[in-house]
């Protein structure tokens, strides 16, 4: 019984730390001087999402997401939510 829940405690950890990937809309976009990263927000999503100060293709993104309303693909680890990187959307 305890080789299964450590199995199962093992496997959760491992989802955890996987990296996800999902299009978001930006809501807000502030920076946190004491902790120099910036706190995201996004549309239907819960959670304050952080971002380093030094992921400027990704601010860039995030930016123009929080301004054009469009969504951006934001990869992300869960624990933590911290972003990892950004991409745009293609629309065809």
């Amino acid at each position: 019984m305890k080789k299964i829940i450590v199995l199962i405690l093992f496997f959760n950890m491992q989802a955890l730390s996987a990296a996800m990937t999902k299009d978001f809309v930006v809501t807000r976009l502030n920076y946190d001087q004491e902790k120099k990263d910036y706190q995201i927000d996004f549309k239907n999503q819960a959670g304050v999402y952080k971002v380093r100060e030094t992921l400027m293709d990704c601010l860039r993104e995030l930016r123009e997401s929080l301004k054009e309303k469009k969504p951006v693909r934001v990869v992300f680890k869960p624990m933590g939510l911290v972003i990892t990187s950004c991409s745009k959307v293609s629309t065809k």
